[in-house]
């Protein structure tokens, strides 16, 4: 589980230690499950800050990654 602001990422790991390990990113935001809409949607958990990134509700393999996935913030300049 990973905190950022008022939203929180839990990720499910399938298959742990095997090859086709795959993670499953569940976005919070309080107590409501944030539904992504479309693949490479992004929800800003703090203004310039961290960000969520949806990469789709797809598996087409057991070691796929779907669901939201943390993207860390931009280096400063």
């Amino acid at each position: 589980m990973t905190r950022v602001g008022t939203y929180e990422l839990r990720v499910a790991v399938l298959h742990r230690g095997t090859r086709s390990e795959g993670r499953i990113g569940r976005l919070f935001h309080g107590d409501c499950e944030v539904c992504g809409q479309a693949r490479g949607q992004v929800v800003e958990a703090e203004p310039g800050g961290a960000r969520f990134v949806f990469l789709g509700a797809e598996r087409p393999h057991l070691w796929s990654v779907s669901g939201w996935q943390l993207e860390p913030p931009a280096p400063l300049p």
